[in-house]
């Protein structure tokens, strides 16, 4: 019986925007945050901020923007068959370093040091 639920959850098919999206039913490899003035979760872990999409305060964190769109709307991988996701997901990290290490990505230094300014001004 668990194995016959695996298969159909390995299987699955979301409904996203009128669209059959397949997925590989593994874990997500980010959680976006995707709607607007929704609580904002950390891409890595899921947990959530104490910040909505949009706010003023969405700016103490690094936000990426993935526009791939080989990742659905609740960050899972697509299988290859699938069209690709026409809507961005956007994902907020602590910091950029968390999102390098992540997603094994570098940052140029010049937008770091520009984000480590702007988070000087959250300090005052």
């Amino acid at each position: 019986m668990a194995s016959e639920y695996l298969m159909q959850y390995e299987d699955a098919e979301i409904d996203t925007f009128q669209e059959s999206v397949k997925t590989t039913g593994k874990k997500p490899a980010y959680y976006p945050s995707n709607r607007q003035a929704q609580i904002i979760v950390n891409a890595v872990t899921g947990v959530e901020y104490p910040w909505r999409t949009g706010s003023l305060e969405a700016g103490r964190l690094f936000k990426v923007v993935d526009t791939l769109g080989t990742y659905d709307s609740s960050g899972r991988k697509m299988k290859f068959t699938s069209l690709p996701n026409s809507s961005p997901n956007q994902c907020y990290y602590d910091s950029p370093q968390q999102f390098m290490s992540h997603r094994r990505m570098t940052v140029q230094p010049a937008l770091i040091q520009q984000w480590e300014a702007k988070q000087e001004r959250f300090k005052e």
